[in-house]
């Protein structure tokens, strides 16, 4: 609820913000990603229980916990709209879907792989620096991000298959940004 409320404000004062630009100034945008991402090797899916389910081992003896960590990448695509505030600031709000990440990895004991989505609303503020035909820019953001796991499948080979379910995370999100823009004429 707190999140909810943190994010409604943000919004609220964007929209005042809006009010406050002169015409002259004001240009509204759309703006749409395309992009790729790269999970890094510290993913660590563990057991949230391994000491009364005893899933995934750190070691053959099966008496302390493992991790998971080989995610593939994913092709990332989004999609916002923006308001140009002044003449270097702007703020934009994004919808942003990565729906492509597979948990893959062998261990010693067996093989495990799930479907891994995240789903992540933004609102961002920018600023432009001046450069000629160039716009360098840094930027922030927050938001709320959603990560869902597939059910787990842990095949130990032979035809023994687990399968534990698999779950939903709702979180705060942060962005910080650098970048160049390149205007093009209209």
């Amino acid at each position: 609820m707190i999140r909810t409320l943190q994010v409604a404000a943000i919004l609220i004062l964007a929209a005042c913000g809006l009010a406050t630009a002169t015409p002259a100034q004001a240009q509204m945008y759309w703006r749409f990603d395309f992009g790729w991402s790269e999970a890094n090797d510290s993913a660590d899916f563990k057991d949230n229980d391994f000491y009364n389910s005893g899933n995934i081992w750190g070691e053959p003896t099966g008496t302390q916990p493992g991790t998971l960590n080989n995610i593939d990448g994913s092709l990332i695509v989004g999609a916002g709209v923006g308001y140009r505030f002044t003449s270097g600031l702007r703020g934009d709000v994004t919808l942003t879907y990565r729906g492509f990440y597979d948990l893959n990895e062998a261990t010693f004991e067996a093989r495990y792989n799930a479907s891994i989505t995240s789903t992540a609303l933004m609102v961002n503020g920018y600023y432009d620096f001046s450069a000629g035909g160039v716009r360098p820019y840094i930027g922030a953001g927050i938001g709320w991000a959603r990560n869902e796991t597939s059910d787990l499948s842990q095949n130990f080979g032979l035809g023994f298959i687990n399968t534990f379910s698999g779950a939903t995370r709702d979180d705060t999100a942060y962005a910080l940004m650098a970048g160049v823009g390149i205007p093009y004429g209209g």
